[in-house]
């Protein structure tokens, strides 16, 4: 009995201390058998101390002389605990060489990356156009923006110009850079804002920070660069251009593509559109700038239809006619004497061949002509149809 107390005690010791180094054990019936390094296991019933079938070993392990022997990754009197993480292989005694947090195989040590990292240690990052488990997934975004390694979300933070789930709409008007997280300046004159830079991208006729200037003289188009080719007006000074496409501003009474083309004969005003009131095939002329009309001699008015009046002539009228004793020629000027009176302006007598008298050829019958200088007999008569009779001092001149 003394026997039995003693080894009971050496098996609860053996049992605290985990591994007993001394080797106990007794059999012939009794049941319980006791074996070094603290495993035991029931005598057979025949009494073989060397019958080691009971020991429960799981995960694969197998029973050998009472205690179990565990395959790699599995450790405990059992075989039931896996390595611990870190920890590998037979008796869980080699350490795993994984990083960013990455499991290995409990068995062959091989490491089980986290997602968002690959590689032999898992020691390398997603490159940013992947993600996910050993970085197999294609990253969704637009415009060459990076993803989470992890999620796969994108990071429109780096690319400037756009937003979105995937970075693939561009900033609203007023927004640009990365993330579109800047607001735009006011760009004047139908400027728009650059998504990418913020700076003002002005329309063709514009410059400066803001598009609040018009291309200077002599230029045109995008940011003024381009250089205007028109004539020169009449006053000698270059014609401008339009600041926004280069179209010669031709003045009026001058067309063309560099407005080197007068207006023709019946028009006038810008571009030449208007026309002109005046009859320029019969010797009028329209102003081409304005369309005022310089009448032919011998007419007046706005539409030159208008003959002159009385004592005036030349190109519309404008001259006051010289004649004293006749009338004017409308267009020239030149004077119509009336019977009686010669010389340009019509202001001398003519005597005819008496000194007194005006020439009776071609006078017309019936008239009375007399002078000073006839002496006594102060005029005569010229009877229609007969000879004239001139009595001078006496005498009878007949004709």
């Amino acid at each position: 009995m003394a026997k039995i107390l003693i080894s009971l005690t050496i098996l609860f010791l053996c049992i605290a201390v985990v591994q007993c180094k001394s080797y106990y054990g007794y059999g012939n019936g009794n049941g319980l058998s006791i074996y070094n390094d603290g495993y035991f296991s029931q005598d057979s019933q025949n009494g073989n101390d060397n019958d080691f079938d009971n020991c429960n070993c799981q995960n694969g392990g197998f029973c050998s002389n009472g205690r179990c022997d565990c395959p790699a990754g599995y450790i405990g009197v059992r075989c039931e605990n896996k390595c611990s993480n870190g920890f590998f292989g037979k008796g869980c005694r080699q350490a795993c060489q994984c990083f960013n947090k990455a499991e290995c195989d409990a068995v062959t040590g091989v490491c089980e990356c986290s997602s968002g990292f690959t590689g032999i240690a898992c020691g390398i990052g997603c490159s940013g156009r992947s993600f996910g488990d050993q970085c197999r997934s294609s990253c969704p975004c637009a415009n060459n923006a990076l993803c989470n390694a992890i999620t796969g979300d994108c990071d429109c933070s780096t690319i400037a110009g756009y937003h979105g789930t995937d970075c693939s709409q561009r900033c609203d008007p007023e927004r640009w850079g990365p993330g579109c997280s800047n607001s735009c300046p006011d760009c004047q004159n139908d400027g728009s804002c650059d998504p990418e830079t913020g700076r003002c991208i002005c329309k063709d006729g514009y410059i400066g920070t803001v598009c609040e200037q018009q291309c200077p003289k002599g230029r045109f188009g995008r940011d003024c660069l381009q250089i205007c080719d028109c004539n020169t007006n009449g006053n000698g000074d270059v014609i401008e251009c339009d600041h926004v496409t280069g179209t010669c501003d031709c003045p009026p009474g001058l067309t063309g593509p560099k407005c080197s083309r007068n207006c023709g004969l019946n028009r006038y005003g810008l571009n030449c559109q208007s026309i002109c009131k005046c009859d320029v095939g019969r010797g009028d002329f329209c102003n081409p700038t304005d369309g005022l009309c310089k009448c032919r001699a011998g007419y007046m008015g706005a539409n030159c239809n208008t003959p002159c009046s009385k004592g005036n002539f030349g190109p519309d009228c404008e001259f006051r006619c010289s004649c004293k004793h006749g009338d004017c020629n409308a267009q020239t000027g030149e004077c119509k004497c009336r019977n009686g009176f010669t010389g340009p302006t019509c202001s001398d007598r003519n005597r005819g061949r008496f000194g007194g008298f005006s020439q009776f050829k071609g006078l017309p019958f019936g008239d009375f002509y007399s002078h000073g200088n006839l002496g006594h007999h102060s005029f005569s008569r010229l009877n229609r149809g007969k000879k004239i009779k001139i009595i001078k001092s006496g005498k009878v001149y007949k004709y």
